[in-house]
């Protein structure tokens, strides 16, 4: 603290950390954003707010108000985990305004607890403003409020398709931190509802991946590539993983699964 510009201090609740900052440093001013005034002018106008605070503070991250509310709401993203993130369907699902819902998925993401998958297009401006995705990073925690068991494998594909989609972005993007740091993960989605699950850039180079509980590729999927590959402008749609690969790498990811 006495040489860092900022400091982020995490914890549990209730485990100090509020005692710990103003013992540490007991002569910086204190501003907490559970003061309705403080929490209204940070997020009206945040730049100013930062502008207008003291060269030396510290700040009390506001507090989830309603720790029900917010479990409701991670249990409804588990049962839409891969699906397009509406948070104005959420909100009217659960009877909150959708400000609180976007407050509330912000926690949930600093908590690693979910994250947001953005959408790529051929147009970098666009990928800020199209429609992202939303994952569970725990697919075991994603399947218990889900109410979801291994028996269910066989008999709810499309339940558990998504948690597979889910389990497998997380472990992309864990492997990607310590193998290829330089890597961007999205998803793609056009007007006709024509998705690929995973999109890798790196560079102007692109990749993607397409997770299905199968051991065989059909027409779904290549249809998928094929418009990927249009947007991507190539003349021809990027290759796919032959059948025996394909479904060696799904019985490894069945299995992994199983595990969590």
């Amino acid at each position: 603290m006495a040489d860092t510009p900022v400091v982020c201090l995490l914890g549990p609740r209730q485990s100090g950390k509020t005692t710990l900052a103003q013992q540490l440093a007991p002569d910086r001013a204190f501003l907490s954003l559970d003061e309705h005034n403080y929490y209204q002018t940070a997020g009206a106008d945040p730049d100013g707010f930062v502008a207008s605070l003291p060269e030396a503070v510290t700040l009390d991250e506001a507090q989830v108000r309603d720790a029900q509310e917010l479990a409701r709401l991670l249990e409804l993203l588990a049962l839409r985990s891969a699906e397009l993130l509406n948070t104005r369907n959420l909100a009217n699902s659960l009877g909150l305004h959708r400000a609180t819902v976007d407050h509330y998925i912000a926690v949930l993401e600093r908590l690693f607890l979910v994250r947001r998958l953005l959408a790529w297009h051929r147009n970098p401006a666009k990928r800020l403003v199209k429609t992202p995705k939303i994952h569970l990073l725990d697919s075991g925690l994603a399947a218990t409020l889900a109410d979801l068991t291994a028996t269910d494998w066989l008999h709810y594909r499309d339940r558990m398709g998504h948690l597979l989609e889910s389990f497998v972005v997380q472990q992309l993007m864990a492997q990607a931190t310590w193998t290829e740091p330089d890597l961007r993960f999205w998803h793609y989605r056009d007007k006709d509802q024509v998705e690929v699950d995973v999109v890798l850039t790196r560079g102007h180079k692109t990749w993607g991946i397409e997770v299905k509980a199968a051991s065989a590729t059909g027409r779904p999927l290549r249809r998928g590539f094929r418009v990927w590959g249009a947007a991507l402008h190539r003349p021809r749609p990027p290759p796919i993983g032959r059948r025996a690969h394909t479904r060696r790498a799904a019985e490894r990811i069945v299995g992994a699964v199983g595990r969590v």
